[in-house]
Protein backbone atom coordinates (compact mmCIF):
# COMPACT_ATOMS: atom_id res chain seq x y z
CA UNK A 1 0.00 0.00 0.00
CA UNK A 2 1.16 3.70 -0.58
CA UNK A 3 0.65 6.28 2.52
CA UNK A 4 -2.31 7.67 0.63
CA UNK A 5 -3.65 4.59 -0.72
CA UNK A 6 -3.30 3.56 3.05
CA UNK A 7 -4.93 6.48 4.73
CA UNK A 8 -7.88 6.80 2.07
CA UNK A 9 -9.14 3.19 2.56
CA UNK A 10 -8.44 3.63 6.23
CA UNK A 11 -10.58 7.05 6.42
CA UNK A 12 -12.84 5.72 4.32
CA UNK A 13 -13.50 2.23 5.79
CA UNK A 14 -13.91 4.12 9.51
CA UNK A 15 -16.21 6.50 8.26
CA UNK A 16 -18.52 3.27 7.24
CA UNK A 17 -17.84 1.30 9.93
CA UNK A 18 -19.22 4.36 12.27
CA UNK A 19 -21.85 5.43 10.02
CA UNK A 20 -23.48 1.66 10.03
CA UNK A 21 -22.76 1.48 14.39
CA UNK A 22 -25.11 4.61 14.09
CA UNK A 23 -27.75 3.23 11.99
CA UNK A 24 -27.46 -0.24 14.04
CA UNK A 25 -27.67 1.30 17.15
CA UNK A 26 -31.02 3.87 16.65
CA UNK A 27 -32.20 0.72 14.85
CA UNK A 28 -32.00 -1.30 18.20
CA UNK A 29 -32.84 1.65 20.26
CA UNK A 30 -36.53 1.11 18.39
CA UNK A 31 -36.33 -2.49 19.15
CA UNK A 32 -35.69 -3.56 16.38
CA UNK A 33 -32.50 -6.01 14.49
CA UNK A 34 -33.65 -5.92 10.71
CA UNK A 35 -32.49 -4.10 7.83
CA UNK A 36 -32.07 -4.34 3.95
CA UNK A 37 -28.47 -3.98 2.41
CA UNK A 38 -28.31 -0.83 0.01
CA UNK A 39 -27.56 -1.82 -3.61
CA UNK A 40 -25.68 -0.08 -6.50
CA UNK A 41 -23.99 -1.52 -9.73
CA UNK A 42 -20.28 -3.00 -9.62
CA UNK A 43 -20.73 -4.43 -6.25
CA UNK A 44 -18.12 -6.83 -4.93
CA UNK A 45 -18.18 -10.36 -5.47
CA UNK A 46 -18.65 -10.88 -2.23
CA UNK A 47 -21.23 -8.18 -1.70
CA UNK A 48 -23.26 -9.01 -4.71
CA UNK A 49 -25.64 -11.93 -3.48
CA UNK A 50 -27.13 -9.52 -0.59
CA UNK A 51 -28.13 -6.60 -2.22
CA UNK A 52 -31.42 -5.77 -1.06
CA UNK A 53 -31.72 -8.70 1.48
CA UNK A 54 -33.41 -8.36 4.31
CA UNK A 55 -30.79 -9.43 7.47
CA UNK A 56 -31.25 -9.64 10.92
CA UNK A 57 -28.04 -9.05 13.30
CA UNK A 58 -29.22 -10.91 15.82
CA UNK A 59 -31.71 -13.45 14.94
CA UNK A 60 -32.34 -16.50 12.79
CA UNK A 61 -32.53 -17.05 9.69
CA UNK A 62 -36.85 -16.70 9.00
CA UNK A 63 -39.55 -14.78 7.39
CA UNK A 64 -41.62 -11.25 8.01
CA UNK A 65 -43.65 -9.21 6.57
CA UNK A 66 -43.46 -5.53 4.58
CA UNK A 67 -46.15 -3.03 4.59
CA UNK A 68 -48.11 -4.68 1.60
CA UNK A 69 -48.29 -7.95 3.27
CA UNK A 70 -45.79 -9.50 1.33
CA UNK A 71 -43.68 -12.24 2.86
CA UNK A 72 -39.80 -11.26 3.07
CA UNK A 73 -37.08 -14.04 3.12
CA UNK A 74 -34.67 -13.14 6.63
CA UNK A 75 -31.35 -13.68 6.44
CA UNK A 76 -28.97 -14.18 9.73
CA UNK A 77 -25.67 -11.52 9.45
CA UNK A 78 -23.60 -14.87 10.22
CA UNK A 79 -24.74 -16.27 6.64
CA UNK A 80 -23.88 -13.52 5.21
CA UNK A 81 -20.06 -12.36 4.21
CA UNK A 82 -19.75 -10.11 7.11
CA UNK A 83 -16.81 -9.89 9.03
CA UNK A 84 -14.26 -10.90 5.81
CA UNK A 85 -12.33 -7.92 4.87
CA UNK A 86 -13.82 -8.13 1.09
CA UNK A 87 -17.06 -8.99 2.33
CA UNK A 88 -20.07 -7.19 2.94
CA UNK A 89 -19.05 -4.11 4.95
CA UNK A 90 -15.56 -5.14 4.48
CA UNK A 91 -12.79 -2.52 3.84
CA UNK A 92 -14.01 0.13 1.49
CA UNK A 93 -17.82 -1.58 0.88
CA UNK A 94 -19.91 0.94 -0.17
CA UNK A 95 -22.66 -0.73 0.90
CA UNK A 96 -24.96 0.03 4.26
CA UNK A 97 -27.66 -0.84 5.86
CA UNK A 98 -31.07 0.48 5.54
CA UNK A 99 -33.29 0.08 8.69
CA UNK A 100 -36.77 -2.38 7.52
CA UNK A 101 -39.50 -2.14 9.93
CA UNK A 102 -41.97 -5.53 9.70
CA UNK A 103 -45.20 -4.27 8.77
CA UNK A 104 -43.78 -0.29 8.08
CA UNK A 105 -41.25 -1.40 5.28
CA UNK A 106 -41.42 -2.06 2.24
CA UNK A 107 -39.23 -5.05 0.26
CA UNK A 108 -37.47 -3.47 -2.50
CA UNK A 109 -35.13 -6.31 -4.65
CA UNK A 110 -32.86 -4.72 -7.17
CA UNK A 111 -33.41 -5.70 -10.63
CA UNK A 112 -29.76 -7.25 -10.96
CA UNK A 113 -27.70 -8.80 -13.44
CA UNK A 114 -24.89 -10.49 -12.29
CA UNK A 115 -22.92 -10.70 -15.67
CA UNK A 116 -23.25 -6.48 -16.10
CA UNK A 117 -22.64 -6.34 -12.09
CA UNK A 118 -19.10 -8.34 -13.17
CA UNK A 119 -18.12 -6.50 -16.19
CA UNK A 120 -18.73 -2.79 -13.98
CA UNK A 121 -17.00 -4.78 -10.96
CA UNK A 122 -13.79 -5.66 -13.30
CA UNK A 123 -13.66 -2.23 -15.12
CA UNK A 124 -13.58 -0.31 -11.58
CA UNK A 125 -10.36 -2.79 -10.49
CA UNK A 126 -9.21 -2.23 -14.38
CA UNK A 127 -9.36 2.11 -13.33
CA UNK A 128 -7.86 1.26 -9.64
CA UNK A 129 -5.10 -0.03 -11.27
CA UNK A 130 -4.20 2.94 -13.70
CA UNK A 131 -4.65 5.28 -11.53
CA UNK A 132 -2.13 3.45 -9.03
CA UNK A 133 -0.15 3.52 -12.00
CA UNK A 134 -0.50 7.26 -12.64
CA UNK A 135 0.12 8.24 -8.60
CA UNK A 136 3.44 5.48 -9.21
CA UNK A 137 5.04 7.47 -11.90
CA UNK A 138 4.40 10.89 -10.60
CA UNK A 139 6.12 9.89 -7.08
CA UNK A 140 9.11 8.85 -9.46
CA UNK A 141 8.59 12.63 -11.03
CA UNK A 142 8.77 13.83 -7.43
CA UNK A 143 11.90 11.87 -6.68
CA UNK A 144 13.57 12.58 -9.63
CA UNK A 145 13.33 16.11 -8.93
CA UNK A 146 14.50 16.15 -5.29
CA UNK A 147 17.39 14.09 -6.10
CA UNK A 148 18.25 16.55 -9.01
CA UNK A 149 18.37 14.05 -11.72
CA UNK A 150 18.97 14.98 -15.29
CA UNK A 151 16.91 17.03 -17.39
CA UNK A 152 17.02 14.28 -19.45
CA UNK A 153 15.94 11.74 -16.61
CA UNK A 154 13.12 13.98 -15.76
CA UNK A 155 11.81 14.35 -19.38
CA UNK A 156 11.27 10.68 -19.69
CA UNK A 157 9.55 10.25 -16.49
CA UNK A 158 7.48 13.12 -17.28
CA UNK A 159 6.64 11.68 -20.67
CA UNK A 160 6.02 8.51 -18.21
CA UNK A 161 3.25 10.48 -16.55
CA UNK A 162 1.62 11.90 -19.64
CA UNK A 163 1.75 7.95 -20.83
CA UNK A 164 -0.20 6.84 -17.99
CA UNK A 165 -2.59 9.53 -17.77
CA UNK A 166 -3.57 8.90 -21.36
CA UNK A 167 -4.36 5.64 -20.62
CA UNK A 168 -6.60 6.22 -17.86
CA UNK A 169 -8.17 8.63 -20.22
CA UNK A 170 -8.55 6.35 -23.01
CA UNK A 171 -9.83 4.08 -20.67
CA UNK A 172 -12.61 6.09 -19.09
CA UNK A 173 -13.64 7.21 -22.71
CA UNK A 174 -14.03 3.44 -23.99
CA UNK A 175 -15.93 2.70 -20.92
CA UNK A 176 -18.07 5.68 -20.48
CA UNK A 177 -16.39 5.78 -16.06
CA UNK A 178 -15.96 8.71 -14.53
CA UNK A 179 -12.84 10.04 -13.65
CA UNK A 180 -12.01 10.78 -10.30
CA UNK A 181 -9.45 12.84 -10.07
CA UNK A 182 -8.79 12.99 -6.03
CA UNK A 183 -7.84 9.28 -6.92
CA UNK A 184 -4.77 10.27 -9.16
CA UNK A 185 -3.45 12.56 -6.94
CA UNK A 186 -0.20 12.75 -4.87
CA UNK A 187 0.50 14.20 -1.66
CA UNK A 188 3.25 15.88 -3.32
CA UNK A 189 3.51 18.33 -6.10
CA UNK A 190 5.15 16.27 -8.67
CA UNK A 191 3.95 17.32 -12.24
CA UNK A 192 3.17 20.82 -13.71
CA UNK A 193 -0.04 22.30 -14.50
CA UNK A 194 0.26 21.45 -18.50
CA UNK A 195 1.66 17.74 -17.55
Amino acid sequence: WSPEAYVTMDTRTTMGNTAREAVWEQNQNYGNDLFAVSWHNGARPLCFPWQGKVITRYGQHGKTKDLNGNTVEVYALSETTYGEPAGLFGINCGHFPIPFVPGYSLARQPEQDEAQNAKEYAESQRQRALERKLREEKRDLAVLKAQGASEEEIKAQRIRVKNARTNLNNFCEETGRARRSGREQTPIRATWPDE
